[in-house]
């Protein structure tokens, strides 16, 4: 349930906007393709007039971290694993029952290994590149994946990309996917 994912949270969170916060991030559509400023992959909203000192400070530092990411650009990544994770949810595979074998059907399908597999992997299912293990947070957020594993609209490229012949982003993905 959404109550036990945001239970989770309360290891790394202290209050209420922190968790809803983090659990806002895993509903909403991922930006792959936007770095904000903080070099994290998917927006994230500032604390607001009403946040304690206490909850501004624990904002920022939430996405400090993410700092160091600030130079990698996991885009391609995040689209592979979007496309073979769309694929594994319409065929209701027994993969995704639980972590591992989850994990490894990824890994095995994708052929992406370390850091370029766990970091756009947890982008797509958390919104974030840093946070909890993945393998605690996974056995709730399956049930969501449908609703948690979502792109933000990649934003218009240059003009040359405009008078190109439109194909669906679904496709350019899954093209991708097989060079892989």
């Amino acid at each position: 349930s959404v109550g036990a994912l945001a239970k989770l949270h309360l290891q790394e969170s202290s209050t209420l906007n922190e968790i809803r916060h983090k659990l806002d991030r895993i509903f909403k559509p991922k930006d792959i393709y936007m770095h904000d400023e903080m070099g994290d992959h998917a927006t994230h909203t500032a604390p607001s007039k009403d946040s304690t000192p206490i909850e501004a400070n624990a904002s920022a530092h939430a996405h400090s971290d993410c700092a160091k990411d600030r130079s990698e650009d996991y885009s391609h990544e995040c689209e592979i694993l979007y496309v073979l994770m769309q694929e594994m949810m319409s065929d209701h595979a027994e993969e995704l029952e639980n972590y591992e074998s989850f994990k490894n059907a990824l890994m095995q399908k994708s052929n992406l290994k370390g850091k370029r597999f766990f970091k756009p992997l947890r982008i797509l299912l958390t919104g974030q590149t840093h946070g909890l293990e993945l393998s605690e947070l996974y056995p709730y957020l399956r049930f969501f994946l449908k609703d948690i594993v979502r792109l933000a609209p990649k934003p218009e490229s240059s003009a040359h990309d405009k008078d190109s012949a439109p194909v669906s982003q679904t496709q350019n993905l899954q093209t991708d996917c097989q060079k892989a």
